[in-house]
């Protein structure tokens, strides 16, 4: 989505687009959870995809 600022509007760009996501958030997250345990009712596993990494020295670490 791209958002027109009127002019001058570019000191009000960043905290406007910072409520609209915020806003979307929000109205979003019933959806997402919902998503969620769909995802986790009808499938083994986690519902939320984890890696086993090595990293610098051998360290193991999960993303």
């Amino acid at each position: 989505m791209i958002l027109i600022y009127p002019q001058g509007g570019a000191q009000a760009a960043g905290p406007l687009d910072r409520l609209i996501a915020g806003v979307l958030l929000v109205l979003l997250a019933p959806l997402l959870l919902v998503i969620y345990l769909s995802v986790r009712l009808t499938s083994r596993g986690p519902a939320i995809y984890t890696q086993c990494r090595v990293g610098r020295y051998g360290r193991v670490f999960s993303i």
